[in-house]
């Protein structure tokens, strides 16, 4: 049975949240991340056994350092979901959406939303993505969420475009009332 999700309405919008993952969502999480698109787009591009992808993100939730989300939409579906891996004044972000929610502008209110919940809860200073170069819709999210490219590096031995948002001045994207996750 699915615990009592906690929900971060102010950080979205009225008609996108974000819950914390659970154990109960691994299935979901291993089926959108094996998705071939997904796979295309990640520097790990091979398919992920059930059990491998079980393990590992139940050591990432009880990881301190990272934070999973659902992103959940109005009518209480999971669509997607968003990962911050922390690392001192810095968090590294990943997301992903359901195919069918793609290329519909959410990407981008996610990762604004997702970034900001970082900036004001986790106190970091940076959010950085690293996105595969021929990934050009993510590029595009992340620059329509005020990420500005940075030097190129290689991720898992392939180049990657690198985002970043740097906090400035003590403001982050958004002014709206929030509840921590």
């Amino acid at each position: 049975m699915r615990r009592k999700a906690r929900f971060v309405r102010g950080i979205m919008s009225d008609a996108i949240w974000l819950r914390r993952a659970t154990l109960d969502d691994a299935g979901q999480h291993w089926e959108w991340r094996n998705e071939a698109d997904t796979r295309a787009a990640s520097f790990n591009q091979e398919p992920i056994t059930y059990e491998d992808h079980l393990c590992w993100f139940g050591e990432r939730l009880k990881d301190p350092q990272v934070r999973i989300f659902v992103v959940v939409d109005a009518d209480h579906r999971d669509i997607g979901y968003a990962r911050l891996h922390l690392a001192g004044d810095t968090a590294e972000i990943h997301v992903s959406l359901d195919k069918s929610r793609r290329g519909k502008g959410l990407g981008s209110e996610v990762i604004r939303g997702v970034a900001d919940y970082a900036v004001r809860y986790l106190k970091v200073r940076r959010v950085v993505a690293r996105i595969r170069p021929e990934n050009t819709r993510s590029i595009a999210a992340f620059k329509s969420a005020a990420f500005a490219v940075s030097d190129g590096l290689a991720e898992a031995g392939t180049d990657c475009v690198q985002m970043v948002y740097e906090l400035n001045n003590g403001q982050s994207f958004l002014t709206g009332d929030t509840r921590k996750l």
